[in-house]
């Protein structure tokens, strides 16, 4: 007999169900795979998948699904996740490590369950988290203040897709309440929102409170938000004083760079905030909040005010040193002597703590602040107007309206049969509005933006899926904007995408979707699709995942059995349960098509001590059986070594400045299978312990050349 070289796997491809006979199918493929990673950019290695865990602390009951999920920045970095279920919305609360419901079940009934839509977005008024439904309408919610949801009265303006870019909201699947606004087809485009603080109205010295010299608590509600046919509107960069000393009267004002006020016995210091009220003749520097720069003299100081163009003072006037309260548009109110204070954007509630207790004095709390109206030439605004904003595009003839997404400022909208082309100037005086190609999505989650491009689940066929990304290619010429596929190795037609969710995390591309079972597709999304961006493998994971979105760097996922949100790739169990897996190898005819044998293998790669691997064997087509058990604690596994794997959630962001980072052991195991004369052989590999696993490389060792390879016996 003749002894064959070594035969090892040390490059692995990812999953491929395309080529359906797996004896053609390329070492270091699986056709059949579950729960395992191929991993590094060459495809170094197989891992594991993590497990998942809770997002908060309190689990909910009971079935359902999340209906929407996204993630706001507040304008101080903090990231705040939003999502949906039945009637609710919610938050999650990083101070309390819980999830917060807005109000209680806000949502109308006609709305229960139905797919909401989240959109951060800041803009000059705030920072804010938009979400709404067919039937349910818009809210409008202060990241500051994630518990309150301003409901934005755009009744005979309800979509099912909406997205905010290039400041302005583009929004298809209408459904407004008078007779004859349901559109299915049309894209609709908002104003283009306001770029400069003096478009937005301004209140100045309202009344807060009275001062009585020792109350230091007051409250207000401003009276922009409690006006009753304005509902819908939020308040921003509020600014509150109160005097905390006697007024003292003026005597002369300069007209310089820095006025200098003259009043006798003024009693101020440099760095004191002051206002000025009454004065004649110089009338243009009344109740303005000014600061002390310098004190000449115990009658004189120069205030930071340039008065030089400002009508010659004649007489009278007052000056009063303030405590002055200002925004850190967060939530929060600052004084210049260290008080404190909260302010509601939704509400209108401002809540302030002086330092020093206002003096007494009829209404001499003053509070100035701006509103903003999304419904009135904001983002909110689908009226129309004369300049083409607010306009309706028509793409009537390619099934419903899905999603818009930007490239190289060209909008592609994408409907159920066919993708169309939108370009509008920045000033709304031109645009065009053409089809595309005939690529089309069936769900309005089942497309994503990317840095590549757009990601999306392709269904303008629907018996021909293909997973695709829109990307710029490189011609000879020019370049052009083409839908590239990228799923040639996967046969999708075992799946159903009417809940197809793509999304783009980290080096991953995802799709999840609904596995079919004897023909009968799952009613919730039961896998995903991934595919690693570097090396191209695509693996198959069991996360189930309604909606996607990343947090802190993490990928979290709205559960689509239960209403709760999952941090998936975290942790090396599910809630306890070890994970169901299963790695499997094509037909290896180990470089011969001699019947063979085989005596011995080894296997190497990285393993925690809780961990265990089960290795099969099948050949020619029969029954996987278990050669041996690979033990975390085993005498091959090199506990003196610690390798690290990583953090113990992956993406998760470093806060604080340390990281704990999760290690392995190296193991090489060499054991013995005795397969006596075969064609083929498949190896099977399941980890049947919690813990970290992976295999660097699969190797056939003392492998006999037996002569003439077995023939199929045929009776004629």
């Amino acid at each position: 007999m003749l002894t064959i070289p070594d035969y090892k796997i040390s490059k692995f491809y990812g999953t491929n169900t395309n080529i359906k006979d797996i004896k053609t199918l390329k070492a270091g493929y699986s056709p059949d795979s579950l729960n395992w990673i191929t991993g590094g950019a060459e495809g170094d290695h197989i891992e594991l998948r993590r497990g998942y865990k809770l997002l908060g602390q309190t689990k909910e009951d009971g079935t359902g699904e999340i209906s929407g999920l996204g993630v706001a920045l507040r304008y101080d970095g903090v990231e705040i996740p939003f999502f949906s279920h039945d009637r609710k919305l919610k938050y999650y609360d990083e101070a309390t490590d819980d999830i917060i419901e807005i109000s209680s079940d806000i949502l109308p009934v006609t709305a229960d369950g139905e797919s909401v839509w989240f959109e951060p977005y800041q803009n000059l008024a705030g920072s804010f988290m938009f979400c709404g439904s067919p039937n349910s309408g818009i809210y409008k919610i202060p990241t500051a203040n994630p518990g309150d949801a301003v409901d934005q009265k755009v009744n005979n303006y309800r979509f099912n897709v909406f997205h905010i870019g290039r400041g302005r909201s583009f929004a298809g699947q209408r459904n407004g309440v008078i007779a004859g606004n349901k559109d299915d087809t049309g894209l609709y485009l908002s104003y283009i929102d306001k770029s400069l603080l003096s478009s937005y109205t301004q209140v100045t010295n309202e009344t807060f409170g009275t001062g009585d010299g020792s109350t230091k608590i007051f409250t207000h509600t401003v009276v922009a938000i409690t006006e009753e046919t304005n509902k819908g509107r939020t308040i921003m960069y509020p600014s509150i004083y109160g005097p905390i000393s006697a007024s003292v009267n003026i005597s002369a004002i300069t007209k310089a760079n820095q006025a200098k006020i003259t009043a006798s016995g003024h009693g101020l210091a440099e760095g004191d905030f002051i206002i000025i009220a009454s004065a004649g003749g110089m009338t243009e520097i009344n109740n303005i909040i000014a600061t002390v720069t310098e004190v000449i003299d115990s009658s004189n100081v120069l205030i930071s005010i340039d008065s030089t163009s400002f009508t010659t003072y004649t007489s009278g006037g007052t000056i009063t040193k303030i405590e002055r309260f200002v925004d850190d548009r967060v939530g929060g109110l600052v004084s210049n002597l260290g008080g404190t204070g909260t302010v509601n954007y939704a509400t209108g509630v401002i809540d302030l703590t002086f330092h020093t207790a206002p003096v007494s004095a009829s209404n001499n709390i003053k509070c100035s602040y701006y509103h903003e109206t999304s419904t009135k030439e904001g983002i909110l605004d689908f009226s129309g107007s004369s300049n083409g904003q607010g306009k309706v595009f028509r793409q009537d003839d390619c099934g419903k309206f899905m999603a818009i997404f930007n490239l190289n400022t060209i909008e592609y909208c994408f409907h159920e049969l066919k993708t169309y082309q939108l370009t509008v100037s920045l000033d709304d005086t031109s645009s065009t509005n053409l089809p595309y190609r005939n690529i089309g999505i069936n769900s309005k989650d089942s497309a994503c933006q990317t840095p590549e491009g757009i990601l999306f689940a392709d269904l303008a066929r629907p018996n021909e899926p293909k997973f695709r990304i829109l990307e710029e290619r490189e011609g000879t010429n020019s370049t052009t904007i083409v839908p590239t596929p990228i799923s040639d190795d996967l046969d999708l037609t075992p799946f159903d995408f009417e809940k197809c969710v793509a999304f783009r995390w980290g080096n991953y591309r995802i799709f999840a979707i609904q596995e079919k079972k004897n023909g009968q597709a799952n009613t919730y999304n039961s896998v995903m699709w991934i595919q690693d961006v570097t090396s191209k493998a695509w693996f198959k994971l069991d996360y189930y995942a309604s909606k996607l979105a990343e947090y802190n760097g993490m990928l979290i996922a709205g559960d689509s059995v239960s209403n709760n949100v999952y941090v998936l790739f975290s942790g090396y169990d599910e809630d306890g349960d070890i994970i169901d897996n299963y790695w499997t190898s094509s037909e290896l005819n180990l470089d011969t098509e001699n019947s063979k044998s085989c005596r011995r293998m080894v296997i190497d790669g990285l393993i925690q001590k809780d961990q265990k691997l089960e290795i099969y064997i099948e050949t020619d087509g029969g029954l996987f059986s278990l050669v041996q058990t690979i033990d975390g604690a085993g005498t091959y596994v090199d506990t003196g070594i610690n390798t690290y794997i990583g953090a113990n959630t992956i993406g998760s962001k470093v806060i604080g400045g340390g990281a704990s980072e999760d290690t392995a052991h190296p193991f090489t195991a060499d054991f013995k299978i005795n397969q006596n004369r075969f064609n083929y052989i498949r190896v099977k590999i399941k980890a049947i312990g919690v813990g970290y696993a992976s295999v660097n490389g699969i190797l056939f060792k003392d492998i006999r050349d037996k002569g003439q390879r077995n023939l199929n016996v045929r009776t004629i």
